[in-house]
């Protein structure tokens, strides 16, 4: 199995798709050009779906399989609520449907996440500081992005807080997959 299959691999290039995607929408920002659409989000948010699918395979196939099942709810929670904004882009100006469907969404991340953080912090890992970081940080990641378009939905920041989260969440995951990546392999430490 290549390196970029394990579950630090996978960690590493979602950190470094999250971080072009917001490095591209602060530029985009700074540079006052036509703002990106709602279901430009969308896209990125489900090719970070895809990701974190992978990870799941990745991650039933590793040591670490005990992180699967939320780490694929993770993923399907993901995929569904982009699937839904793409195929019907215009959801979020209908005054109810849109309110309810972005507070489900919403709702469900920060559960999910704070779920997978004390699913993590539930397990003893004694000596395994990489698979904390390996499992705390796209948990940690998730729950960051629904308190972060909770607070977008009160004050219409939803694109500012998009780009430091891809930034904040890339820079974080590329980190874990880093130091996933060298416990896996101790030669290259």
């Amino acid at each position: 199995m290549s390196w970029i299959m394990t579950p630090g691999g996978l960690l590493m290039a979602r950190g470094a798709f999250n971080l072009l995607f917001g490095l591209v929408l602060l530029a985009m920002m700074l540079q006052a050009g036509p703002a990106p659409g709602f279901s430009r989000g969308a896209f990125y948010a489900l090719a970070d779906g895809i990701l974190v699918l992978a990870s799941a395979v990745a991650l039933m196939r590793s040591r670490e399989r005990w992180l699967t099942p939320v780490v694929l709810a993770d993923a399907l929670l993901r995929l569904a609520a982009m699937t839904m904004i793409i195929a019907y882009p215009e959801m979020h100006q209908r005054i109810f449907g849109g309110a309810f469907f972005l507070s489900a969404v919403v709702v469900a991340l920060i559960a999910v996440g704070i779920v997978g953080v004390l699913f993590v912090l539930v397990r003893k890992h004694a000596g395994r500081g990489a698979v904390v970081w390996l499992a705390l940080t796209p948990f940690a990641c998730t729950l960051l992005l629904g308190t972060g378009l909770a607070v977008a939905m009160l004050t219409g920041g939803e694109r500012t807080m998009l780009a430091y989260y891809a930034v904040a969440a890339g820079l974080l995951l590329a980190y874990a997959g880093h130091r996933a990546g060298r416990t896996a392999n101790p030669q290259s430490a």
